[in-house]
């Protein structure tokens, strides 16, 4: 049987984190608008924050798969945000959520990074011996 082995606690802690808090985010906005679009990633985060707690094989890809989905998110937000100021459109209004999505591609590239690098699967007869 395989299980995910992370081996930076730094990371672990904040894969627990950093998804708990845009759960805790998504279900306020939820809860106030009644915008049933705000479940869908929370019950992703909860599925990605199951496999974390379990440290299901599974674990890697989906942290991977979410990785890629902060990569891809804002990345394009930034790109027709960029198309927009290019055509004319006012800046100033645009800085604060062109600096919340440079920000969350940031988070997305690391998160990518350190799980590639430092979370592995193993076996549990390896992980005991270890």
């Amino acid at each position: 049987m395989e299980r995910t082995v992370f081996k930076n606690q730094n990371f672990y802690i904040l894969l627990i984190t950093f998804p708990g808090i845009l759960l805790c985010w998504n279900l306020w906005t939820f809860w106030n608008s009644k915008n049933l679009i705000a479940l869908i990633p929370a019950i992703i985060q909860i599925i990605i924050l199951g496999l974390i707690f379990t440290k299901n094989k599974q674990a890697k890809l989906a942290i991977k798969i979410w990785a890629i989905i902060l990569i891809a998110g804002p990345s394009l937000s930034i790109l027709g945000n960029t198309i927009k100021v290019l055509l004319g459109d006012e800046i100033l209004s645009k800085i604060m959520p062109l600096i919340i999505q440079i920000l969350i591609l940031t988070a997305g590239l690391y998160i990518n990074h350190f799980n590639n690098t430092t979370v592995e699967v193993k076996n549990i007869e390896e992980f005991q011996n270890q």
